[in-house]
């Protein structure tokens, strides 16, 4: 959990009962609230129903993350036995884990809000916005997906893409900030029009720093 972000009294007896009661899960997830820097709620985390049953299935969260960091609990034995966080990835290292903690684990969700996400200016999800930094690592994990998932549809993922580089670049314009438009701006001229969505996500990558996909 992030030193901004803090949890309601009562979440971790909630979280306790869960593991106790579904021993064969590995991750565990509340609904959580969006907050401003002055603790003001902003809005609450997707309700995810497909996982409020024990699921493994990991589509529900393909094309978005509808999960926030401070709302889960990981079983330790999880990360003894598929590895922790990629280091590979930065804005959605959280995104990727989840993926994988459904895929092998199983997950449940609690239809209930017991986690506040803080969301300002300076934190390091608004500071990657800013060079488009997070919409690069949407795409790395884009090409991480489809080669790890047979039912991850690109076409579908590049929408989700397509239409955060346009909300970015028209969020900075408005704020005058024209060097941060730019970044995200550029990609996405650079994906609309695109007849192979696959192959310019290949091309954009090879021009920044490449990694190395991990199956």
């Amino acid at each position: 959990m992030h030193g901004d972000d803090y949890i309601q009294q009562g979440f971790y007896n909630k979280i306790e009962n869960k593991v106790s009661q579904y021993n064969d899960v590995s991750l565990f997830i509340t609904r959580s609230f969006d907050i401003d820097e002055n603790s003001e709620i902003l809005d609450i985390s997707k309700r995810i129903v497909p996982l409020e049953f024990p699921s493994l299935v990991a589509n529900v969260q393909y094309y978005d993350n509808h999960i926030r960091t401070p709302s889960v609990v990981v079983r330790r034995s999880f990360y003894e036995k598929y590895g922790g966080f990629r280091t590979d990835l930065i804005h959605v290292t959280d995104w990727e884990m989840w993926l994988r903690c459904i895929s092998f684990g199983g997950a449940l969700f609690i239809n209930k809000p017991l986690a506040y996400y803080r969301k300002f200016e300076g934190n390091d999800t608004s500071k990657l916005a800013k060079s488009a930094n997070n919409i690069r690592d949407i795409m790395r994990l884009a090409l991480l997906l489809d080669q790890q998932y047979d039912d991850f549809d690109i076409k579908k993922f590049s929408e989700f893409i397509i239409a955060l580089s346009k909300y970015q670049e028209n969020l900075f314009l408005d704020k005058g900030d024209i060097a941060a438009s730019s970044a995200s701006g550029e990609i996405f001229h650079k994906l609309i029009p695109s007849t192979s969505f696959y192959q310019k996500l290949l091309l954009i990558l090879r021009s920044i720093k490449s990694i190395a996909l991990q199956k």
